[in-house]
């Protein structure tokens, strides 16, 4: 009796061993090189798949369809089973027997193949067949789409379709071509449309008409009720924004907002300051904004009136004077009006230099202030100037320099995301970054696509988004 208890006990440590051993092996966030589909079941949300795939490239498709079609076999739920009916101090010695949820492998398969882009397209039919699915894994299968094949008609008549569908599809569509950055062709249309009821519509579908650029005004006459609800307000800002001059329509609404206590401040005065002199009646809280204690407000009031007055180069000094800060503020934050930087917060000096380099040529007064800024330890003002610089002189130094230097901060995507955008208006000088580009497509699939575009752009492959 006591040899059988023995040998049980042996046995036990014995297995208890090989589980430590053999999860190990799989149970590890990076890619060990194995079985891959494996690994991914059975390290569940945890695994870096993106990286993993960014390493391998359009090899790893054959296991993302597998992972993607997958469903947990008899063996595989009872051992699920078994591991969640251990006591808790247990499980941690046979986490070989756990599998992962396959709603999170589908995302996770899903969003690997969306980060592929192209190379993907051998996978888009079973992409497709994934958008149907209510939920995040049929949100994730229409943003892979996007990000696939974003000028396929196959892809445009799915987003197209769920647009014309029931509120809860159409706002999915809309969040999906929000994630992926891409305005369809053929989808604006309908998202105006959806604003005819004359309530307020989800800010998803304002964000979407916004990725359409100057052509959002043909929604800007419906945008009211939208502007007078709290909870719109700020995407329905974003879309008068990228109309331009055609906002011109909706300026009572936002007249209001123009108040340094309004958390669209920053919003309403660029609005403003865009319909130049017809929105002169703004002038009188323009220029008591313009004493704001707030450093962005000030800035950009003072940008909005020079605008209005027609002599944009007046609110010059007072860009430099935040570029000149020792501190940065972030109480307000700038959100530049850029295809590849949506969403990206700017602080005060971060919009200084952005701001500065809008203004191209005429900005050459500043140039001495962005030379400095460009020695910054902010890496992200450190590639705005640099732009900026290029976009006044177009002179290879020290832009050039620092922008390749951007691409290379792997401690900061959102500096290396600037840099990208950047690179690509440098002309044939930026055939030198060619190199650094390559390496940021296999560092991961976040970067991935917007590297692979840049890429195609210097290449000829592929136009400029956007002339600045």
């Amino acid at each position: 009796m006591a040899r059988l208890i023995a040998l049980v006990v042996v046995g036990c440590v014995v297995v208890a061993i090989a589980g430590i051993l053999l999860a190990s092996r799989f149970r590890t966030n990076d890619y060990r090189h194995g079985s891959f589909t494996t690994w991914v079941k059975r390290t569940g949300p945890d695994a870096r798949v993106n990286e993993a795939v960014a390493l391998m490239g359009a090899t790893a498709i054959p296991d993302l369809l597998e992972l993607l079609n997958w469903t947990p076999n008899g063996t595989e739920r009872n051992s699920r089973k078994l591991h969640d009916s251990l006591p808790n101090s247990w499980r941690r010695h046979f986490r070989i027997l756990e599998v992962s949820d396959p709603d999170v492998v589908h995302l996770q398969a899903l969003g690997a193949l969306g980060g592929l882009g192209p190379e993907a397209l051998q996978a888009l039919p079973a992409v497709l067949s994934w958008t149907t699915v209510v939920g995040p894994v049929g949100e994730e299968a229409l943003i892979a789409a996007l990000r696939i094949a974003p000028g396929s008609p196959q892809v445009s008549e799915k987003v197209v379709a769920m647009l014309l569908d029931r509120p809860a599809w159409r706002d999915q569509a809309a969040r999906a071509m929000m994630a992926a950055q891409v305005p369809i062709e053929g989808a604006l249309t309908a998202l105006v449309e959806s604003l005819r009821d004359g309530s307020p519509p989800n800010p998803e579908i304002l964000s979407a008409i916004s990725l359409y650029g100057r052509e959002a005004s043909s929604a800007v006459s419906r945008l009211g009720p939208s502007l007078r609800d709290v909870s719109t307000k700020s995407a329905a800002i974003e879309v008068l924004r990228a109309a331009g001059p055609a906002a011109l329509p909706m300026l009572s609404e936002i007249r209001q907002d123009l108040n340094p206590d309004s958390p669209v401040v920053v919003g309403a005065l660029e609005v403003a300051g865009r319909c130049g002199s017809p929105a002169s009646p703004c002038l009188p809280a323009i220029k008591e904004l313009e004493l704001s204690k707030d450093g962005s407000i000030g800035m950009l009031a003072s940008l909005a009136r020079a605008r209005i007055e027609g002599r944009p180069t007046n609110a010059i000094p007072t860009i430099v004077r935040e570029l000149r800060l020792p501190v940065a503020d972030a109480t307000h934050p700038y959100l530049p009006m850029h295809p590849g930087l949506r969403g990206i917060r700017l602080s005060s000096k971060q919009a200084a230099a952005w701001l500065l380099g809008e203004l191209g040529g005429s900005a050459k007064a500043a140039s001495s202030d962005l030379n400095a800024a460009i020695r910054s330890d902010d890496p992200r003002l450190m590639v705005l100037a640099a732009w900026a610089l290029w976009n006044i002189n177009q002179e290879a130094e020290p832009s050039v320099g620092a922008i390749r230097r951007g691409l290379a901060s792997t401690q900061d995507p959102v500096a290396q995301r600037i840099a990208i955008e950047a690179v690509t208006e440098l002309g044939s000088l930026a055939n030198l970054a060619i190199e650094d580009l390559e390496r940021i497509e296999h560092q991961g699939l976040r970067l991935k696509g917007p590297a692979r575009a840049a890429l195609d752009h210097l290449q000829g492959l592929a136009p400029l988004r956007v002339p600045r």
